[in-house]
């Protein structure tokens, strides 16, 4: 009865040890992930698909940049244009395993204008008829508003530093609509400078999502804007 006892007990411990065994057994992980948007540009999110196998922690890096992240399927935006390295570490317990892919984030204008779909500009110049007519730093805190909707609009409004009667640039405050035309590559906007209506065609010359440089050869204005004071 005793042998017996022991020989069951001997038994159960036995099957009670394989099933830990069985249990803590951990496989190889494999890292792997898609970026399910064909073509990305700026503003646009990633839709980033996590398909690592075995799999208990993750780690993604972009470079060139700082970003991170410890979340299984991220959010990632890209808010300026070109080649980018995206690299996945998945772990576990037992090993590690990463991938890395490359993403082309194309230029947007309208996301570089707008943002997300409303962006403060400031005229950090403006230059008629070859001379520069901000030369008042009350014109430099002037806050140009450019709005996406169903119709783009603007808005211009006085700064922080009021000017004097006669020193500004654009009637203020003054509101109306605009429209990137970009088949010419064109800024256009109507509103009252110098005291009188004008109807802008700036031509692009440069726009990155900082800074925008046009040029209306029809009312000799050169204009730069910036996105901060």
């Amino acid at each position: 009865m005793i042998k017996y006892t022991n020989c069951r007990t001997s038994f159960v411990l036995a099957g009670i040890l394989l099933g830990m065994f069985c249990s803590c057994k951990t496989e190889n992980v494999v890292a792997d992930f898609a970026v399910l948007n064909s073509v990305l540009k700026e503003g646009e999110p990633a839709e980033i698909q996590n398909n690592s196998s075995n799999a208990t922690a993750f780690e993604w890096r972009l470079s060139p940049g700082t970003w991170k992240s410890t979340d299984k399927n991220p959010k990632l935006e890209f808010d300026e244009a070109g080649t980018y390295q995206l690299e996945l570490i998945s772990k576990n317990r037992k090993s590690t395993s990463a991938k890395q892919t490359s993403i082309t984030v194309l230029p947007d204008t309208m996301w570089r204008l707008t943002r997300n779909n409303s962006k403060i500009w400031y005229v950090a110049s403006l230059v008629y008829a070859g001379s520069e007519m901000l030369v008042d730093t009350c014109q430099k805190d002037d806050e140009f508003r450019l709005v996406r909707g169903s119709i783009d609009t603007f808005s211009f409004t006085e700064g922080n530093k009021t000017c004097p009667s006669g020193t500004y640039l654009f009637e203020i405050p003054a509101s109306g609509a605009w429209r990137y035309n970009s088949n010419k590559k064109n800024l256009e906007f109507a509103l009252t400078a110098f005291g009188s209506p004008y109807n802008f065609e700036f031509t692009t010359t440069k726009i990155t999502k900082d800074g925008y440089e046009g040029t209306d050869a029809k009312n000799e204005v050169v204009m730069k804007l910036k996105s901060s004071k």
